[in-house]
């Protein structure tokens, strides 16, 4: 696995468990508003890494757990394409 391999499924997984927590343990305003934010700082992450690696590759980008409606029209305003959710 190489670097960035190894680096996408970390934040994968950080991204998997930052929305769980957003969705299931019931976080205070404060709280939600931290994993929000949190959440899209990975995905910008995981943006770069992949913008990185070309073009082609940046066509299969999918970004899990993603059904804020205001950070799916961020995303999507930026050209990336959130293509299915999971929790």
């Amino acid at each position: 696995m190489t670097n960035e391999a190894r680096k996408l499924s970390d934040l994968h997984g950080e991204f998997k468990r930052h929305s769980h927590e957003l969705y299931f343990s019931k976080p205070t305003v404060a709280r939600r508003r931290e994993l929000i934010l949190e959440r899209q700082r990975i995905a910008g992450e995981i943006r770069r890494i992949k913008s990185s690696q070309g073009s082609a590759e940046r066509e299969q980008l999918r970004i899990a757990g993603s059904s804020d409606q205001s950070f799916v029209k961020k995303m999507s305003s930026k050209g990336i394409i959130i293509r299915y959710a999971e929790i």
